[in-house]
């Protein structure tokens, strides 16, 4: 399973878990998430992620969603894969 990354790709915070996972080659998918239109507010969102806020990463039954925190455990996990 690839680890799905949340948010828009303009955000500095996105772009920064983004670059951990690339030089950490970690395969993932960025699914934008349409912030000018509420998309961060939708019930479907705020289950991943209930602050309403990017990023958001997602991989088996983890579920992060600070930035630091996902830098944190896509190290961790990187240490069980």
């Amino acid at each position: 399973m690839v680890l799905k990354l949340y948010g828009l790709h303009a955000s500095p915070y996105v772009r920064l878990v983004a670059a951990v996972l690339l030089e950490k080659q970690v395969p993932f998918e960025l699914v934008p998430v349409d912030l000018v239109n509420g998309e961060h507010k939708s019930p479907e969102y705020l289950s991943k992620q209930p602050f309403g806020q990017v990023p958001c990463i997602v991989c088996y039954l983890l579920i992060s969603f600070a930035s630091a925190t996902v830098i944190h455990s896509t190290c961790l996990f990187l240490l069980f894969v």
